[in-house]
């Protein structure tokens, strides 16, 4: 929903409970005969009304839900911009991976990180102090790490 199209039903709304204000008015004043003729015009008016208001009240309701979604969205992203906050890339010889940096002896797959997703690296042959082969188990990117 867009706010033209509220401020549309809006609009309808106040213009329809003018024209039944009026015509409440002139109803007042006529003979009872003539009344009866105005009364169904009321009606007919206070239904279309009636209308306006349920529609308004939809596309606000609309709101409220796009609204509510918006903001989990935006919760969502701020809390993976806390999580990203731990951790770095790092570029070690020819291999890109991510490292926590309370830990930066261990590796993270980059490929599965940039997709949003936590997967540590397996050694497949390691030497000294994390250098040597790993195998990411989610995408099975292999990287031969060597300073």
């Amino acid at each position: 929903m867009y706010v033209t199209e509220i401020a549309g039903t809006v609009s309808a709304v106040v213009t329809l409970t003018t024209k039944l204000t009026e015509l409440v008015n002139k109803v007042k004043a006529k003979p009872p005969k003539e009344a009866k003729a105005a009364i169904g015009e009321l009606q007919d008016l206070a239904l279309t009304l009636q209308s306006r208001l349920l529609e308004l009240q939809a596309q606000a309701l609309s709101l409220q839900s796009e609204n509510a979604d918006l903001r989990e969205q935006i919760r969502q992203q701020e809390k993976r911009a806390l999580e990203r906050e731990k951790y770095e890339r790092r570029r070690i010889g020819s291999a890109t991976v991510v490292v926590p940096k309370d830990d930066p002896e261990t590796y993270l797959c980059a490929s599965c990180y940039a997709a949003g997703r936590l997967v540590y690296l397996d050694a497949l042959s390691e030497s000294f102090r994390g250098i040597g082969t790993h195998r990411c188990p989610s995408c099975d990117s292999v990287l031969t790490i060597r300073p």
